[in-house]
This record gives structure tokens, C-alpha cells and sequence, in this order.
């Protein structure tokens, strides 16, 4: 009986999860606006930072972890910049999860950052006070700041089943002669 509340209570998290972000992906996807190019610089930051603290959890600094991979700290945020640029349903998905955050007027409370701080200390078997020392609390509020908006969107949104699409439409317009074809696809794809 054990095992089998464990497993439901996963496989319920799990969905709840996969509908929290098919929901923010579709929000963000609809999203009309302008990637600014501080934006990406704010992305490599996060992906620096992040970085960061896990090799904070190792004991290691990020200039000495540079220096052993024969570089230094801006030669490892140049190698993050790529991945930044291309990741640009994350930077959506980021000024999504803000513009939320501020319009729903969002707030994280002193005890939900010392919650969350104490589950990091859990987590990496450390003390509360080196995880405190190691990551900032602006951060982890901003983290549970988006973790609420993102929950907020989940809790509005309206789950719809998706239509398969139909295999026959794509063989009508393959045997539809030349100069029928592309408009055989467009009225395919208006269905």
C-alpha cells in the first residue's frame, strides 16, 4: 500500500509538472514581444550563477574550475552565450513568469526563502548557515517568485485535448497534381 501511494503521489507530481510547463510554454509561445539583448545577457548571467553554486557545493570555485579547464571566468561566459542566444523560449518564458509576477502582484514571504534555503542545505547534506553563505536570498526569492507565477498560470489554464492530424490530408495533397499541391497543404492545415 506503501509503494503504491509513493508511486500515485509521483505520477501526480509529474503531471501536475508537465501541465505547469505545457501551460507556461503556451503562454510564452503566444507572447508578442521583442527580445531585448540585455535579456540574453541576463540569461548567461542566471546560467553563470547557477553554475556557480554547484560548484560552490563542491568546494570549488568558479575562477579555479576556469583555470583547470584553461580558461578564466570570461572565457566560460562566452562558451554560456550560444546556448543563451538559441534558448530564447527561456528568456519568453522568463519575462512571461516577471510580467506575472508583477501583474498578480506576486510577493515572496522571509519564511518561504528560509523554507527553501533549508531544503538546499537538505539536499546538499550542508549547513544552513554555508548555504546561506554560498547563495543569495535575492536570487532565491526571485526563483520562488517564478515558481508562484508559473504555478498562477497552471491554476488559470484550461487543459485542451489535441486533434491528431490526419495522415489522409497529407496523401491528398501528395497526390494532387503539381501546381494543386501547395494550396491542397495550405486548405490542409486551415482544417
Amino acid at each position: 500500500k506503501d509503494i503504491k501511494a509513493r508511486l500515485t503521489k509521483t505520477r501526480q507530481e509529474e503531471s501536475d509538472r508537465a501541465f505547469e510547463d505545457a501551460a507556461v510554454d503556451a503562454a510564452a509561445k503566444n507572447m508578442t514581444v521583442e527580445i531585448p539583448a540585455c535579456m540574453i545577457d541576463e540569461q548567461v548571467d542566471r546560467q553563470m550563477e547557477q553554475f556557480g553554486y554547484q560548484l560552490q557545493m563542491q568546494g570549488m570555485k568558479m575562477e579555479d574550475y576556469a583555470k583547470m579547464m584553461g580558461g578564466d571566468v570570461n572565457s566560460m561566459r562566452n562558451a554560456f552565450r550560444p546556448a543563451a542566444e538559441k534558448a530564447e523560449q527561456t528568456v519568453r518564458t522568463s519575462l512571461l513568469l516577471e510580467a506575472v509576477a508583477e501583474a498578480e502582484k506576486i510577493e515572496v514571504l522571509d519564511e518561504e526563502v528560509e523554507e527553501e534555503l533549508k531544503k538546499m542545505a537538505d539536499q546538499y547534506q550542508m549547513e544552513l548557515e554555508k548555504v546561506k553563505a554560498a547563495v543569495s536570498t535575492d536570487s532565491v526569492r526571485e526563483e520562488l517568485k517564478t515558481r508562484k507565477a508559473a504555478k498562477f498560470i497552471a491554476e488559470n489554464a484550461k487543459a485542451v485535448e489535441e486533434k491528431p492530424a490526419k495522415k489522409t490530408t497529407k496523401k491528398k495533397a501528395a497526390e494532387a497534381p503539381a501546381e494543386e499541391a501547395p494550396a491542397a497543404e495550405a486548405e490542409a492545415e486551415k482544417e
